[in-house]
């Protein structure tokens, strides 16, 4: 994690454009990479704005290329390589299966289903879905991606710093109570289960004939 945040603040919205180019075509975590550079907006070592672009000219980028292989190349070849870049038979029958369904939602929303994210764009490529209706679409679903990631992580840093810093001041506090809590929690367990056990040795007892 660490060494991601580092390679972060290293090559910033370039380093973000390149990870969301290569998300269809390799398996990244994508979520907390865009989560991580949320953070990095919290600490004032990146902006929203140029994140954003970053991230979704990124994404609509390796979506269209995901699309044209898919559009020119066909089933057969995703069928034969997808294994290799995490894309398995049954996210394609998934992903087919809500795609025509629900054409507009998944090329918007998809990318927040797991699973589904990596394989849509092939699918609307095999599927000859318009080259404008799919641009469109996963413009408007990138830059929703991009928001809704970046901002949830800078909003967890936002509320998360001062919980920590309370925490260390107070730690004299906080640890004796953490500790009797845990203590609690294990005692009132395993009372439930001894609990449980007695009745069933009762009945296996009941149950065994007599010599």
């Amino acid at each position: 994690m660490d060494a991601l945040i580092s390679s972060l603040m290293a090559y910033g919205y370039w380093g973000l454009f390149l990870l969301m180019v290569l998300d269809p075509i390799l398996p990244t975590p994508s979520e907390t990479i865009i989560t991580l550079a949320g953070t990095l907006i919290a600490a004032k070592k990146l902006d929203l704005i140029p994140a954003v672009t970053a991230v979704a000219a990124g994404s609509v980028i390796g979506s269209v290329i995901a699309y044209a292989i898919g559009r020119y190349l066909g089933r057969h070849v995703l069928l034969k390589y997808g294994r290799w870049v995490g894309i398995k038979p049954a996210h394609m029958v998934k992903g087919e299966r809500w795609l025509n369904r629900y054409k507009i939602l998944m090329l918007i929303f998809g990318r927040y289903i797991a699973g589904v994210r990596q394989v849509i764009p092939y699918l609307a490529g095999i599927g000859r879905i318009s080259w404008f209706d799919f641009t469109l679409y996963t413009v408007i679903g990138s830059i929703l991606w991009a928001v809704t990631f970046l901002v949830l992580g800078r909003t967890l840093t936002t509320l998360v710093h001062p919980v920590a810093a309370s925490i260390a001041h107070y730690w004299y506090i906080v640890a004796p109570v953490v500790i009797i809590g845990l203590g609690v929690f294990i005692w009132r367990r395993q009372r439930t289960r001894h609990a449980r056990q007695v009745p069933e040795d009762q009945r296996n007892t009941q149950n065994t004939p007599n010599a």
